[in-house]
This record gives structure tokens, sequence and C-alpha cells, in this order.
């Protein structure tokens, strides 16, 4: 088993350990009587294995199951989930734990952190992005009609599960958005994460466990070495490149049309061309992204989508530092600055860089250019005219 040591929580790495979290949860959590197990619909199987694990270590388990979707992490669902509590005695000294994606990780975690003062919590996310980023962040969050997250406290698990096993079901379209979290840590934080992918793509496209891990393990690592940099030091601001338009893509799409790692990926195109725009990026940056993200079949643009619908949701951005929101940007693979004030006229055409004309709105996946398809074809015939190394000799020794 791998632990990955935060400042606050402990994360433990394992294929199978959303099966054992029982055990774990009764060494963690010793005078426990009760636990509650949150949910959505969609994980109630991966629930129910975490749920018989704590009865096997005499806990009384009780749960709520809600409507998985971005559009239900608000305040009446948590509503619902507090009246449940109620009903069934939860007491002070009752632990929580989540069991699904991002959504259920978030708002559990609210829940958690404001019933009765707040309760022990702990986290198994099922998702690529809950397992990478939600969970390991001390994340909580629920939505209001004008922004995501603009109610949400900070509240630290004493523990997060992550099962990378879980993520050989995600649906594609899951697991790809997923990977956008990882080209994220890269392009700001570790320029070897990103040349890992572009080694293992195969074993990505696959799933395949060992190659999983090794992800999820380096995702984890830096994201506990951010945390316990100081706050000074803006290392955790640097996380955010790529949110600020992603929270506003998510928001015009009304929370339903675009996913949390498809709106992430966009966000970083549109923001590394501010970068390159202001002088910011280095030559050849946005094309290095560029390429990763199409490797791993995630957009690029979004189509259908007006500027004047995106430009407003910014306004209600949750982080924007007075009426502007401030950016982190890459200036290399593996370094970006955080705190960029980004002119009006740069951050209009760097949102129009994303947005496609036309039809419902959703993400898309464009050819790439001429050019870019010409210089792809060079390398790869370059790479396979290239001379095979000269294999050594071997000098036959007669008996």
């Amino acid at each position: 088993m791998e632990e990955v040591r935060g400042t606050s929580a402990r994360i433990f790495i394992w294929p199978g350990i959303h099966a054992e979290v029982g055990e774990n949860v009764r060494v963690l959590s010793q005078n426990s009587k009760q636990v509650f197990v949150f949910t959505d619909r969609k994980c109630i199987p991966i629930a129910k294995r975490v749920a018989m694990s704590l009865l096997q270590q005499n806990f009384e388990v009780l749960g709520y199951a809600m409507y998985p979707g971005e559009s239900r992490k608000t305040l009446n669902t948590a509503l619902g989930v507090y009246n449940k509590m109620a009903r069934k005695g939860v007491e002070r000294g009752c632990v929580f734990v989540t069991v699904g994606g991002g959504v259920v990780t978030e708002l559990g975690g609210f829940v958690a952190s404001t019933y009765k003062e707040g309760l022990q919590l702990f986290h198994v996310p099922t998702s690529l992005v809950a397992q990478l980023d939600v969970a390991i962040a001390s994340r909580t969050g629920i939505n209001l009609r004008d922004g995501k997250n603009f109610v949400s406290t900070a509240y630290s698990p004493t523990a997060v599960f992550v099962d990378p096993s879980l993520i050989q079901t995600l649906p594609p379209k899951d697991y790809h958005a997923g990977l956008a979290e990882v080209v994220k840590y890269g392009m700001v934080r570790e320029a070897d994460l990103l040349a890992f992918i572009e080694e293992k793509i195969d074993g990505i496209t696959a799933r395949t466990p060992l190659v999983l891990e090794e992800i999820v393990y380096r995702c984890a690592n830096i994201k506990s070495a951010v945390e316990q940099e100081a706050p000074s030091s803006g290392a955790r601001a640097v996380l955010n490149y790529g949110s600020i338009v992603k929270r506003a893509l998510e928001s015009a799409g009304g929370y339903k049309k675009i996913q949390p790692g498809e709106a992430l990926a966009v966000g970083m195109e549109a923001e590394l061309w501010m970068a390159e725009r202001m002088g910011l990026a280095t030559p050849g940056v946005a094309k290095a992204q560029n390429r990763i993200l199409r490797k791993l079949d995630l957009p690029t643009r979004i189509r259908g989508l007006s500027r004047d619908k995106l430009v407003e949701a910014l306004a209600f951005d949750a982080k924007a530092a007075g009426s502007r929101p401030r950016f982190a940007l890459p200036e290399t693979v593996g370094h970006a600055r955080h705190g960029i004030d980004v002119p009006a006229d740069v951050l209009l055409d760097g949102l129009n860089s994303i947005l496609l004309p036309g039809g419902k709105i959703r993400a898309a996946r464009p050819m790439p250019s001429s050019e870019e398809m010409e210089a792809e074809a060079a390398a790869a015939a370059e790479a396979a005219t290239a001379a095979p190394p000269t294999p050594p000799e071997i000098t036959e020794v007669s008996s």
C-alpha cells in the first residue's frame, strides 16, 4: 500500500482498498460507533462494498444516495441529507464517508463539515477527477445559480482511500475527462509527468493498472508537496491553471452540458493562449499542451456558446480578486506564475480562441491543422528511419 501524507489528510493508494475501508476506519476512529455513507445512485454497488466492510467492523451503518450530477450539488440536496441524518439519530461522534466522484465528494464534505459542528470525514473517490484533485484537496462546496462552489468550507478529511482499480469501470468520456487534471499538474509543476504520459500513452488508453497507479501516486505527491509549501510561495495558486475559464464554461453550460474535465481541458487552452499573447509563455508551450490533449482524446474547443454568456459567467467567478480574476499561467512546461492580471482585450480574444459557432453547447475536438499534421508525420517518419542501436557483440566461449 502506498501512503502520501498531506498537511492534514493521509492518502492511501491501493487497488482494492475500497473493500477494506472498514478496517482502516476502525483503526483511525477507534471510539466511533456510527458511520454515515454518502453516495449517488451510480455508485451504489461500490458503496455497498464499502458499507459491508464497515459492518464487518461492527459499525452501525446508515446512508443516503443522491441523484447524480453537478446540477444536484445544491442547498436543497444538502438539506435532504441533513434531514435524513437527523431522522436517523446521527450523533456528533458519527463518522461520515463519501463514496463517489467530485460532486459527491464536495457536497458530502460540506455536509460533514456543517452538521453538528463537524463530523470526522473520510473519502472514497471513485472517479479519476476526484482521485487526482477533489478528494485530496480538502475541498467542499455547493453551487448557486450564478456560480460554482459559492457556498463552501475549508474542511480536511482524516484520510482518503484511493482505489485505482475503480477507474477501470469509468465510462470512456469520464475517464478521458479526468486525464485533464493530469495534464494540468504536468503543465504547472512537473514536466516529467507529461513525458511519462506520452511514453505510456498506449497503457493509458488500455487503462493498464500499473500505469494508472503510477499516475495517481505521482499526482497525489504533487498535490501534497504543494499543500506543504508556505502560502506566501503561491504554490497552491498555480494549481488554479485553467480553472477560471473552466468554471465559467461549466456555469454558462448550466452544469449539465460540459463535463468538469472537458471544461478544464478547454480552459487550459484558452488561458495558455492568453499567456502566449502576453509573451509569458515561451514558444512551443501551447503546441506541446495541445498535442498531448489531443493524444488523450480531450476537447480543445467549445461549440454553441456565445462569448457574451461566457464573459457574464466569468463576472461571477468565486475566486476573482475584486472585479477581475487573476490567472495562473504557464511560462514553460512544468512551471507557472500566479496572480497574473490579463488585459481585457487579451482575455476576450482568449475566449474567442476556444469558441466555435453554431449547434448545441458541447465540447469539441477539432482536427489538427494541415501544418500540425505534416509536422507530426515528419516526426514519426524521422523516428521510424532512425538508425537502430548497434547490438553488443556476443563472444562465444567454448567449453
